[in-house]
């Protein structure tokens, strides 16, 4: 049993489709969360490509940036943003190929592939980090990871916020924030 969860890991980890239901994959407990406090990706995504200036200098068509080293006559692939991965040039090409329906309207928009990268941390709520919260931030792929990581440029978009749970095993534990854990 053990070695048959470990090939579906493995699996999993490589990219490969499961055989076994997820759920008996994932150990844990259920959770049920009541007023779950987040954004809608469709928004973000509405919202910063049509104000955000930052989406000025977005990438939304791949390429292969190739590099060759000095006194050398061969290029060398280099792989440093999303979207110049070969998965990204693949998707594109395919999306660029599909055939829409006929009887749609906007036949000539352009496709492009959004990429949304999520990133969490806690995040001390006091002034002595007594109380905590896990706030979750979307980033664009399409944006570079030079511009992604100033400050100034204001890349991080709050998605989510994840309450705090505690609970101790075999037990059902109701939180003030109405979260629901039953561990047993």
């Amino acid at each position: 049993m053990k070695r048959a969860a470990a090939t579906e890991r493995t699996q999993l980890h490589n990219g490969e489709p499961s055989t076994i239901p997820l759920k008996q994959l994932v150990p844990g407990a259920p959770i049920t969360i009541h007023d779950f406090q987040h954004r809608r990706f469709c928004d973000i995504i509405r919202e910063t490509f049509s104000s955000d200036p930052a989406a000025h200098s977005f990438h939304y068509h791949p390429y292969e940036l190739k590099w060759t080293p000095p006194g050398s006559d061969y290029e060398e692939r280099v792989y440093g943003e999303l979207y110049t991965s070969q998965a990204w040039l693949k998707e594109d090409a395919r999306i660029q190929s599909l055939t829409l329906d006929p009887t749609e309207t906007n036949q000539e928009a352009p496709r492009a592939i959004v990429a949304i990268m999520l990133a969490s941390d806690a995040t001390g709520l006091g002034q002595f980090a007594s109380s905590k919260a896990w706030p979750v931030y979307a980033f664009f792929g399409n944006q570079s990871k030079y511009d992604r990581a100033k400050p100034t440029q204001h890349a991080a978009h709050h998605l989510a916020y994840l309450p705090s749970v505690s609970f101790s095993r075999h037990a059902v534990v109701r939180t003030s924030s109405n979260v629901i854990i039953d561990a047993r």
